[in-house]
């Protein structure tokens, strides 16, 4: 499992806020997901990258193969449709985002932000968990379903 730091920066490493290490832990024990931001929200937001108390984002990198993408479905899945299950919808969200691939490289720039906006609770840690537990109930990873199929390279 990858530690509670950020990729080594100009500056060093950087911390990543307690609130949110549990879900970038989580996140990042999953197959195929790397995550390359994340913020737990700040008293005073001072840049692009930092968000308002209340408010939290971790954003991840997939890996452009089939245990990737078999992650993306499932986050997608439980994220945007499972978890809002008698739930207000405008809280957390799984949302693709890119820089512009022509001023960059084209094919690598797609990331994917979970994010949460007016959260007065402790969503993070709890969302934390709760994906966890949905991972290991009802993750299905690639190797069993292509046995199940009959397809070779199992």
């Amino acid at each position: 499992m990858k530690t509670g730091k950020r990729p080594e920066s100009p500056h060093g490493a950087i911390p990543i806020d307690e609130s949110i290490l549990p879900l970038v832990e989580a996140l990042n024990g999953m197959p195929g997901i790397d995550t390359v931001g994340s913020c737990g929200g700040d008293a005073e937001p001072i840049s692009g990258g930092s968000w308002p108390l209340g408010s939290w984002y971790v954003k991840v990198r997939i890996e452009q193969n089939p245990v990737g993408w078999r992650t993306l479905e499932f986050l997608s899945w439980v994220i945007n449709h499972d978890a809002h299950n008698g739930e207000d919808p405008s809280k957390v969200w799984l949302v693709p985002t890119s820089v512009p691939p022509y001023l960059n490289t084209p094919g690598e720039m797609l990331t994917f932000t979970i994010e949460c906006h007016d959260d007065e609770s402790d969503s993070a840690k709890d969302w934390s968990r709760w994906l966890t537990e949905v991972f290991a109930d009802l993750y299905v990873p690639v190797d069993p379903v292509r046995r199940r199929i009959g397809l070779k390279g199992t």
